[in-house]
């Protein structure tokens, strides 16, 4: 968003501010809505879920990723540098499914583009 280069310094800090504000209020919402009173807890069983589902297999979608497995290493990748993304591979059995799904996505760094 600072990188938008129509963007005044007016419109970045307001777009900042207004979208951080309109996320702390869907999450609240969200978490009322499924009944979520720890967050951390929460994501603990739906990785142990979906650790659970895709059992014996390499990925969810069997020897290949399928758009599921894709959307569940977005997410667990969203968090890495986090200590909830290191609490999550110590205190789940995830790590071997994140791993294969890290090798099968390529390269650290496919989202990032160069600005020159």
């Amino acid at each position: 968003m600072h990188d938008v280069p129509g963007f005044s310094f007016v419109d970045k800090m307001a777009n900042q501010w207004i979208g951080a504000t309109a996320m702390w209020l869907a999450q609240g919402k969200i978490k009322k809505k499924y009944n979520i009173t720890d967050e951390r807890k929460a994501l603990h069983e739906c990785v142990a879920r979906w650790t659970s589902a895709v059992g014996a297999q390499d990925f969810l979608g069997g020897s290949n990723p399928n758009l599921a497995d894709l959307c569940v290493f977005g997410t667990l990748r969203s968090l890495e540098g986090f200590a909830t993304h290191r609490e999550i591979l110590a205190e789940t059995e995830v790590g071997p499914w994140y791993e294969r799904m890290g090798t099968a996505v390529g390269a650290r760094n496919c989202a990032r583009t160069s600005r020159t």
